[in-house]
């Protein structure tokens, strides 16, 4: 029988050749599952760092191309083999969350346009080259409201 399987990007792929890795993950499911009452209560802590996650960029990068194939999606295990602006959000949360244990959140375009899912940050970086206007606009108001943009 012939399987489709994601090609280069996907744990599967390992799994088919090294069954012995499920136990491990079965191994650490179940230490999770055990410590269930004390995390289940957990609350996360909120964040004041923010980064914006780039979309309209991808589409201008790719515009004069037919089919286009450079636009990133969840399934991109190297993400620095994309443009220089996805580099850099991958290279701040690995710095900000990973390295120095502050809590940080994505933000998506469209949540600029809500007051209120701005005003939860304190900073906020952007690395994209090509926001939309209204999302501009917004990060303006917010700046003058005494939001910190980082670019």
């Amino acid at each position: 029988m012939d399987f489709l399987y994601c090609t280069g990007n996907c744990y599967s792929e390992d799994l088919v050749g090294n069954p012995a890795m499920l136990q491990s993950i079965a191994k650490g499911t179940s230490m999770i599952g055990e410590a269930e009452d004390i995390l289940y209560p957990a609350e996360r802590v909120a964040s004041k760092i923010g980064i914006l996650y780039p979309r309209s960029s991808f589409y201008w990068d790719e515009q004069d191309v037919e089919v286009p194939h450079g636009i990133m999606d969840c399934t991109n295990t190297n993400m620095f083999a994309g443009p220089d602006y996805v580099r850099e959000v991958y290279a701040l949360y690995r710095t900000l969350a990973e390295t120095l244990n502050l809590p940080v959140d994505f933000i998506d375009e469209d949540e600029l346009l809500v007051p209120a899912s701005l005003a939860n940050f304190k900073v906020l970086y952007v690395t994209e080259p090509d926001l939309p206007v209204a999302g501009g606009a917004a990060l303006v108001a917010w700046v003058k409201a005494g939001g910190t943009l980082i670019t």
